[in-house]
């Protein structure tokens, strides 16, 4: 919070990124960004994009996974673009959110210690915000997530 801007900022921002982008995408994505960074990364990958990838096709959704550090700005800019959901675990890849319709809604696995989060900013430019707490220091290598946490999201977003 310490570094957070005004409310208004954040949202004149993204209207004017908006004002600057196409329509929205026929077939829209639950996204998964996936980190191979130092700490935050997901201890078990494969498990979570297999339990994601299936709510997503239950849903008539494309299922996709990113690694910011390794596409270029047009493929993200795409990929956000797409996306209806993205589970992220907190990052600077989430900032991208930018390029995210005004539907989106962000999912930031976040830790308990030693916490930021996006959520000044997502919610600035009126998107949806899902945080979900981990048992975790932001500095840890690997973050856990089970398949009864994602039970438990996937539950939250149907209510919504």
């Amino acid at each position: 919070m310490k570094y957070g801007l005004p409310d208004t900022l954040y949202s004149r921002g993204y209207k004017l990124i908006q004002s600057t982008l196409g329509p929205t995408p026929n077939r829209r994505s639950a996204l998964l960004v996936e980190r191979r960074e130092k700490s935050r990364n997901f201890k078990d990958f494969n498990l979570i994009s297999a339990q994601i990838e299936d709510w997503a096709e239950s849903r008539g959704l494309i299922f996709e996974t990113l690694n910011t550090g390794t596409s270029n700005i047009e493929e993200i800019r795409s990929c956000f673009r797409r996306a209806k959901y993205i589970f992220a675990i907190h990052g600077g890849a989430n900032y991208n959110v930018i390029w995210s319709q005004p539907d989106v809604t962000l999912i930031e696995f976040i830790p308990s210690r030693a916490t930021d989060s996006v959520l000044p900013l997502a919610l600035g430019f009126g998107l949806r915000y899902l945080p979900f707490a981990l048992n975790h220091d932001k500095g840890d290598k690997e973050f856990e997530i089970s398949s009864t946490d994602l039970d438990s999201i996937f539950n939250t977003l149907q209510l919504n």
